[in-house]
This record gives C-alpha cells, structure tokens and sequence, in this order.
C-alpha cells in the first residue's frame, strides 16, 4: 500500500514497550500520515522474535522495561551487526542514559512527556529522518561499490584523480600494466601517477582536461585533440620488456550531482599492434598488387573518403578494356554494373562498411567493351580505418566467373527438364532402400494412385499392396537380396501387383524393379518402375472366366476330344481323353492320332481326312479294334481367315456301351499369358512449329534401331495413315493449342519392323522456346497379346458352337433361403439348342420354365439336381431320357463357379436301342448265343446255355 502523503511504500516500524496502553497509542498516531506502518512487541526479547521472521525499517522502543532493557536490547542488535535505525523513546531523562544510548549506536533519544500530538510528530519526524539517512548512505555506499567494479573491471587501464590531484582509483589493468598495486597509488598526488609512465613527476592527459584548447598545443603530446569534453591523445611509452608500446589515451571530468567538476579519469589502450599491422599492410600492400598483377584476378583499391580507386590492368582487360581506358574510380565500378545487380551489389557493401565485417564476397555482372555481360565474383576487406576506427579503403580483387554461371545455369535448365518428364510421366519412379523404406517417389504417383508424394513416402508396403500381392512381394525381394549377399547380383525383375488406391478400390501396377549399386557394386537400394496395367489384367481375367467356362464345358463331356492339325499331329485331348487312352500329355502332344494306338496311317474312313477334304462336319462309326470299342468319331474343320482348314477338333464317342467316361474334358488350352516388359521411357522433343525432331533420349533411338539423334532425324519412320507424318503433326499442334494429348501409335524401326507405343504429348519450355515433348512407352507386346488373345478366344468360340453334345450354362434363381426355384440359361450351343429344337437366341438369358414349359415333371427335377450342383461343386454324372422329346442322355453336370452349374446333353439313343435289341434278340433266341472277347473270354450269354 501506498503513503497518500508521499507516494512513495510505507515504512515498517517496530515500536517496542512493556505498556500496552501506550503502545496502542502510539500506533494509532504513527500510522496517521499513511506512510508508516506499525508492529507493536511488549518487550525487548519480543522483538528479538519478531526481527528474525520479518524486516522492519527502523525501531522505536522504550528504554526501562522489564527483563532486557532498550539500551541492552539496541546494544544486542549492534553487536550481531544489525544497523537498523533505532530510537530510543523514553520517560527518562538523565544524562547519562542518553549519552550511553546515543554512544551504544542509537540514531535519535526522545523523552516522552507534554503534548503528545507534538511529541509523535516529532518522533514521526526523526523516524523519517533516521531511516532516510540509514537508506542514503546505503545507496552511495552501493554506488560507490557499483563503480569501483566497474573501473576495477574495465580491461583497458583506468586511474582517476580529484580535484587536488591525489589518485583515487586505480583499476587492476593499469596494476598490471605499471607494476604498481593500487594500494601503494591510491592517496598519492603531487603527478605520483605521472612517474610509471613518463619516469617524472608533470602533467599528462587527465591534468590538461580543464584547459584552454590553446594550452593544448603546448603540451608535450604530438596528437591531440578534444571530442566535447574529452581528451583524446596517443603517447610512447616504455614497455615492461623493452622497447616501446603506444597507446591511445582518453581523459575526461569528473562530476559530483550538483554538476562541479570533482576530478578526472583517464584510460589508456595498448594500440600498438594495431599499428604495427597498419605498417606491415601498408609494406605489404604493394608487394600483394605485384603478385595479385601477374595472377589472372583484376585488384581495386577503392577510397571510401574520395571515390577515387586504383584498377589493376587485369581489372580491365578482363571486361575487354584497355589499362587506363576508363578513370579509377567508384562511379566508373557503378557505370558497367548490371542495372539489376546494382542495387544489391550497394546494399550488400554498404551494410558491410557498417557493420566492419572482416571481408566480403560478392557476385555480379559487369558490362564489357563488346557489350556483352561477364559474372564478376569480388572479394575484398577493409584495409585502413581513421583514429575513430572508421573505414577508409576497400582492398579487394575480381575474377571472371562466367564460365561457372553458364555451366549451373545450363544445369539448372537439366534439372528443370528432368522435373518436367518426372511430374508428366504416365509412369511412376520409386527408390525402395534395403530396408523397404520409400527414399524418393515421383510426382507422377498422384495419377497412379491418388496419394501426394509426401503421403506415399510415409507409407510401407503393408499400406500399399493387398495381401497376396505382399507375400509375392516380400518373398521375391527376400530371394533377391539372399542371391545378392551370396554374390549372384540380380537382374531386372518384374511383378504385376494388387495395390491399393487413394478412393478405396485396387488397381493392378506392373513393377519393373533394379538393384542400384554403389561404386563397390554393393546393392544399396531398388528402382522401381510402375506402370497401371488395371485393364490388361481385366482382360486377363476376362479370359481366365472364359478359359474356366471352356475347360467346364470339355470337363462335362466323357467322350474323347481332341485338337488336331490336318495332318492328324495331335496338339491335346481333353481330360477324357487322356484318362482313356491311358497316356499323359507328353507322351500324345506331337504325335499323330494312328500313331498313338500302335498303327503307321490313318484309317481308311477317317472322319478327320474327310473332314480336312469336304472343311465340314464329318462323322464316322467304326469299330476300333485296339480299343475293343466300337467308337463314333466326328471330325469338325476350324478354318482360318483364307478359309483353308487350320486345325481340327475330334470327338470320339464310345457307343458300346462296355465304358463310360469317368473323367471330365480337360482343362482348355493353357491360360494365356500376356507377357509385358516393362521398358524405360522412350522421349523425343519436337519443334512446336514444323514437328521436327530436336533432340531423343537413348531409348527412343534403340526403339528405331538407331543409335544417334542424327540418325533418327534422317529416318523416315512415318507409315500409311492413320499413322503418316500428318496426322502425327495434327497430334503435336492439337497437343500446343489444347493441352496433354495420350494415344496408341505404330511405328517402324530401321529394319521395318512395327511396333506401337502408348504416347503423351505435352508442351514445355526449353531454353525459353516452346517445344512438343513426346513420352512414350512401348505397347507391341501388349498389341500381340491383344491379338493373340482373340484368336484363342475365336478358336474356342468355335470348338463352342460346332460341338455335336450338347452344352448349357445355368444359372441358379433361388428363393428367400437361397433355395433353387428355377435355372436362368446364361450360355447355349447350337447342340443343345438342336436338343430343345429351339434356337440358340431364343433361350439365351430365360429361364427354364420359359424355355421348357412343357416338361414340368423333367424340369423340377432338373432343378434339383443342377441347383444342387451349382451350390455345392458336387459334379453329377447319370443317364436319362426325355419322353418329350424322345431322346436318352449322357448327363454331366459341373460347378463353374458358385451358383452356376455347366451341363453336357450327349444324345446316347442310338446306343441304347442298339442295347434293347441285342437284348430282346438275346432273350427270344433259343439258340445258344455269346459275345466274347477276342481272347475267347464270355462277355454275354443268353439263356439257353443255362438250360
């Protein structure tokens, strides 16, 4: 809290007495004013107390009290060193009491008695009074303290002196520079401090503060001078160890508080480094302009004072000047700088004179004779300064730095170029380190994946690939590196992998991958090239389901099939007919058909030869005597597009009964397999105007069996539209005025052959022309296995629709429960719509209800038996004939896929009643009748041979 007289925070009083009356009264008119505040002890020993757990300003305190008295009670706290004011307020009197209390160390001694509004005050008064002297001499003394720490601590010497002359300071670095201790100095006048320095008694520096300017130059310093009202000098001086030291002096006033000057201080600073490097540099300086003339760097020496400046001759001919051809000056430096360098190149070295930096480097272009711009990189320092310490010349030196800016700037422009093909690749770059961690990722995988780089750098391999394309992952680099650690260093490898995608679904990326190695040839990390292959792996998986769907439909059918070429070569059999004829595929593929049952020729009613000569269905019934089987053989010709018969599909059906199929047809022609390389990206640059070739990497030449641009630019690889040089120039000029341009293209190479490229165009700036840049990656693998593709699936498609057996794909129609309640025919041939006698699109898509309205009993169990099929994978086989349509069946019924039941109708009636004849003539006959093998054993009696 705040005295309302003074402003200033009250005192705290300790008011000490054995009356408790007067000690309230008291109180009460001390703390009237506001600026004192009082605590009350009724007893010196009380006080004691209280003294130890608080401050307190001053004390009052009375002199007879019980116990310890005032006297004993101010004597105690002078004896443990405790200087607080203290007063002594007393009823007595006597002489002797207040001279002993005054003696004892007391501030003040007041008798109490008459009026006591007077009396407080007055005691009000000498408390003020004593506690504002305890606090004055307590801040001169710290004041005192606080300056003689700092001259004490001042590194350069320092001694003062009062107005009478005698020394009273005299700071450590002056003790060590004369020897003398302050001890043996301070107090000392009469010049005493005259005689270290100049080895007499007379006046120096700090005595001629006070005096006349004109005294001055009588004075016996060489150099001197007054800045206000300091002196500023330098003077010679013996050193300790010989020879001679010079420093610089300043001398000033001394003022007291009323401003009186009271004395005066001086200091004095050893320079004589400072100037014995001055005289070396100064020596030096022209033999460092001799060397630095006969370098190949120009040297200025620029004074900041005047201007003016010295050029070296180097300095000139290096801009293509003459020595001497322009005036040395700093006006001429400005005149040839750049103008968009010069500001900066001023900024810069005037903010190094200000800051008296040690030396400076500088880069700028500077105007030659011939008018071009040369880089110029200046060095330089400050080499001289004033007795102020201000600068006054610059030294320094230029060298020509041209070549070294044209060759960043041309690597600026590679760099600026390569970022351009990295962020517009279709392509993604990755570094993988040893320990699957992502070092570097292309901006391109945005596009790929919909991650920005910095999110796909955070990822790991889990974040990236569904998990069987991580196992396959993990397992192949694992392979790798173990190859590599056992010295085998691995090529390139390549994987098609599920990844994930930003929005949630999967794509398909092919990753060409190769080890980079250290100069060592030790591997340190894996490149990585992605490409999105998400629609070839469709396509693949497209022909897997129709692979799957053909390899259902031969799998259904216990007759022997075969593909053969029109010279009987036999290229496979289904499943069935391999398990019959009781060999594997090594041992048919290759051979021909009479060959395989032991003969040298086809037979003479071969239903392939007839089949190869009329190029239609041909069927033949025969007896096949090296399978003790009388077999129906139906030969079915698979013209090419001239129309000549390219293979031959075989279907042998055992019509003796003796044998059924156990096995289904074999799985259909292996899956095919498209095999993409990953190639690296072929680029070309294109003039925007004319669509001429500027410049191509390695790779685009290669792709054109070229080895240099030269060559390439002179090859005429244009061909028949759409691919001629027009429309390849409508794509550039499309790509110029629209933006980004993607399309299939077909080129040929210098030997003619063809191939296609999947091409980006895009426009950038070179060299600050606008130029085309064509990115493009080859296809022709991926074409031919587009091609390649649709031939197998015509082939099929054919074998599919020339079938004589019937085939039908169901589909099941489930209720609530998933309980089949009907069949939707997805997929019919010819033969079993030949079977319904209906046509092929008419049964397409309906449901067997539909279709066979009439059977209901035959349909229901169909049903049954093919739903249950086609939820399960359970394969069913059994005979069975249709009173409708007057036909018995060879039924096989297979699971394509859940839900989905593949049904063959092999039509066996001509069997079967052959069946019932034999038996009805073996029953009727009383003869004795027997088929036998031919080694003679019984296959079939009648009855009369049990009578």
């Amino acid at each position: 809290m705040k005295s309302t007289g003074t402003g200033e925070l009250p005192v705290s009083v300790l008011y000490v007495d054995d009356e408790p009356a007067l000690l309230e009264i008291g109180k009460l008119f001390l703390e009237q004013a506001g600026d004192i505040t009082v605590t009350t002890a009724e007893g010196a020993e009380e006080a004691i107390q209280l003294i130890k757990g608080r401050h307190f300003d001053g004390i009052v305190s009375d002199y007879q009290m019980p116990g310890m008295d005032g006297i004993a009670f101010l004597k105690h706290l002078r004896e443990s060193g405790n200087t607080i004011p203290f007063i002594i307020f007393t009823g007595k009197g006597r002489e002797e009491v207040v001279i002993e209390a005054l003696n004892s160390g007391a501030d003040f001694y007041l008798q109490k008695g008459g009026d006591p509004k007077s009396q407080f005050a007055e005691l009000t008064n000498m408390i003020r009074a004593a506690i504002s002297h305890k606090m004055a001499e307590k801040l001169a003394k710290e004041t005192e303290k606080r300056l003689y720490d700092i001259i004490q601590f001042l590194p350069d010497p320092t001694f003062a002196i009062d107005s009478s002359g005698v020394v009273i300071a005299w700071n450590h670095a002056i003790e060590e520079m004369t020897g003398i201790a302050a001890q043996d100095m301070v107090g000392k006048g009469n010049y005493e401090y005259a005689v270290p320095v100049y080895g007499e008694r007379r006046p120096i520096l700090i005595d001629l503060v006070s005096i006349a300017d004109d005294e001055l130059l009588q004075s016996k310093y060489a150099s001197i001078r007054r800045e206000g009202d300091i002196l500023i000098a330098e003077i010679a001086m013996p050193g300790q160890s010989g020879g001679y030291a010079i420093f610089a002096g300043k001398a000033s006033p001394l003022y007291n508080e009323d401003g009186e000057v009271v004395g005066a201080i001086e200091t004095l600073r050893d320079i004589t480094e400072q100037r014995r490097s001055e005289e070396a540099l100064q020596e030096s300086e022209e033999r460092y302009r001799l060397t630095l003339d006969a370098a190949n760097d120009g040297i200025w020496d620029w004074d900041i004072t005047s201007g003016s400046a010295f050029f070296s001759d180097r300095w000139y001919t290096m801009l293509g000047y003459k020595p001497g051809e322009m005036p040395g000056s700093y006006a001429t430096w400005r005149s040839l700088v750049h103008p968009d360098d010069l500001k900066r190149a001023e900024d810069f070295i005037q903010n190094h004179i200000r800051e008296e930096k040690g030396s400076f480097q500088l880069e700028f272009r500077m105007l030659t004779k011939d008018g071009g711009w040369r880089w110029i990189l200046a060095r330089g320092r400050i080499v001289s300064r004033d007795a102020e310490g201000k600068p006054l010349r610059l030294l320094g030196t230029h060298t020509d730095i041209t070549g070294r800016k044209e060759t960043e700037k041309a690597l600026e422009e590679s760099e600026r170029l390569y970022r351009l093909i990295t962020e517009n690749m279709t392509e993604t770059i990755t570094i993988m380190d040893l320990s699957f961690r992502f070092r570097y990722v292309s901006p391109s995988i945005e596009a790929l994946r919909g991650y920005t780089v910095l999110e796909a750098l955070s990822q790991s391999l889990e974040d990236i690939l569904a998990p069987d394309s991580l196992a396959i992952a993990h397992q192949t680099f694992h392979e790798a590196m173990a190859r590599e650690a056992a010295g085998e260093p691995v090529g390139v490898m390549s994987l098609d992998l599920e990844t994930y995608h930003r929005d949630g679904r999967t794509i398909w990326v092919n990753n060409t991958m190769t080890v980079l190695r250290d100069s060592d040839g030790v591997a340190t990390a894996i490149l990585i090239v992605g490409r999105d292959v998400t629609e070839r792996k469709r396509a693949e998986l497209d022909a897997d389901r129709n692979n799957r769907l053909i390899e259902a439909m031969l799998d259904g059918i216990p007759d022997i099939v075969g593909v053969q070429l029109p010279d009987h070569t036999i290229l496979r059999y289904n499943k069935a007919g391999y398990e019959i004829l009781g060999l594997t595929p090594g041992e048919v593929e290759g051979r021909r058909c009479f060959e395989i049952i032991g003969r040298t020729s086809p037979c003479e009613d071969c239903a392939t030869t007839q089949a190869v000569r009329s190029k239609k269905l041909e069927t033949v019934e025969r007896y096949i005597p090296e399978f003790g089987k009388y077999l129906e053989c139906t030969s079915n010709p698979v013209l090419d597009e001239n129309g000549e018969v390219e293979q031959v599909i075989e279907i042998l059906h055992d019509i003796t009964g003796w044998k059924e199929s156990e096995e289904e047809l074999l799985r259909s022609e292996e899956r095919f397999k498209t095999i993409f390389m990953e190639s690296p990206v072929s680029i070309i640059i294109h003039d925007r105007d004319s669509g001429g070739i500027i410049d191509a990497n390695t790779k685009a030449c290669s792709s054109y069996g070229i080895s240099s641009v030269e060559e390439l630019k002179a090859h005429d690889f244009w061909m028949e539209p759409p691919y001629s040089f027009n429309e390849a120039y409508a794509l550039l000029q499309k790509a110029a005025a629209e933006g980004p341009q993607e399309f299939e293209w077909q080129s040929r190479s210098v030997t003619g052959e063809r191939f296609w490229e999947q091409v980006r165009l895009i426009t950038v700036v070179i060299g600050g022309v606008e130029r085309i840049l064509a990115i493009a990656v080859d296809i022709t693998e991926q074409k031919r296995a587009e091609e390649a593709l649709l031939a197998t699936e015509r082939r099929f498609r054919t074998l599919f629709e020339n079938m004589t057996a019937g085939f039908v794909l169901f589909e099941v129609i489930g209720d609530e429960t998933n309980s089949p309640v009907d069949l939707r025919i997805l997929e019919a041939n010819k033969g079993f719509a030949t079977i319904a006698g209906l046509k092929t699109e008419d049964i397409i898509g309906k449901s067997l209800t539909e279709v066979l309205p009439g059977i209901e009993h035959d349909r229901a169990d169909w049903i049954k038996r093919y739903g249950n099929v086609a939820q399960t994978g359970v394969p069913l086989r059994f005979e069975q004939g249709s009173e409708l349509l007057g036909i018995e069946f060879d039924i096989a019924a297979y699971q394509v896929e859940p839900g989905q039941c593949a049904v063959t109708f092999s039509d066996i009636t001509k069997r079967k009643r052959q069946e019932e004849e034999l038996e009805g003539f073996f029953t009727v006959n009383l003869d004795l009748l027997c088929i036998a093998d031919l080694d003679g054993n019984f296959i079939k009696t009648n009855e009369a041979w049990s009578t």
